[in-house]
């Protein structure tokens, strides 16, 4: 049982880690993006 709780923390801990990742890439192409768009707008 108590395997079995700890395979599920470090599944979540897992899931919760490649969220981040991912959420970081997204915020980092998100953020590359409006600056090239203020550049090309206030030239």
């Amino acid at each position: 049982m108590r395997v079995s709780g700890l395979r599920k923390s470090a599944l979540n801990g897992v899931a919760v880690f490649g969220s981040a990742i991912h959420f970081d890439r997204a915020s980092q192409a998100f953020g590359r993006r409006l600056q090239t768009h203020s550049e090309v707008v206030h030239g």
